[in-house]
């Protein structure tokens, strides 16, 4: 059933996402009659205003693939496929899937349910885009605060602009290439065995400036007149 074995979500898909915005006028603390109601009062704790933008997503559709060790790609294809163009997929014993309480940074997925394909295997004995790579969560939130100077039309707004704001680790993918004994049909790159990024683990974060990346925390001045 090559459609059957073909057929999986586009790498585009996220099937569950959330983005919101918000704007608040914060409360002064310079209420009409309170100690605070006065110029200097109403100064420094009036004037203030919290917006924001917040981002949630599951992650984008993978896979798997392999390779074996001290056997290049085109002779791996050779004794699986037949033909040195057409790589096999890896064999699944198992759900590959963990639940998000299982999940650790050097375990991402299941690596024991991987294996290589049998020789003579047309190379389909697994699907495509059977995993999510990790999901986001970002916070931009910035604060903003008003010194008024004259009429109500000229100010200065100091602004501080955070982005993900609470520095949220956003994991940017996970190693999805097995290296498998030809002898055993065992994995053999497991972090276990070569050390933080071997297959399973989550390997890099997302880029500082991008959606997701390290917080960046950015400070600016505008005069309003």
């Amino acid at each position: 059933n090559t459609r059957g074995v073909n057929y999986g979500l586009l790498g585009l898909d996220r099937s569950h996402g959330l983005t919101f915005n918000y704007i608040y006028d914060i409360p002064s603390l310079a209420r009409p009659g309170s100690a605070l109601d006065n110029a200097f009062g109403r100064q420094i704790f009036g004037g203030w205003q919290i917006s924001g933008l917040s981002s949630f997503s599951v992650g984008s559709p993978t896979d798997l693939s392999y390779t074996l060790t001290g056997i290049g790609n085109a002779q791996r294809n050779r004794q699986t496929t037949g033909s040195e163009d057409f790589a096999p997929r890896v064999v699944l014993t198992c759900d590959p899937n963990l639940s998000r309480g299982e999940r650790a940074i050097l375990r991402y997925i299941n690596t024991d349910c991987v294996t290589q394909a049998s020789r003579g295997s047309i190379g389909k004995d697994s699907g495509v885009n059977y995993l999510r790579g990790p999901g986001l969560q970002n916070w931009d939130i910035s604060f903003f605060k008003k010194f008024y100077y004259g009429e109500e039309s000229r100010y200065v707004q100091l602004r501080v602009e955070m982005y993900n704001a609470f520095n949220h680790t956003n994991w940017a993918g996970f190693n999805s290439a097995a290296q498998i004994n030809p002898t055993t049909g065992q994995v053999v790159n497991t972090p276990d065995r070569v050390g933080r990024d071997g297959f399973g683990a989550l390997t890099s974060v997302r880029a500082v400036g991008a959606l997701g990346g390290p917080r960046i925390i950015q400070l600016a001045a505008k005069v309003y007149f």
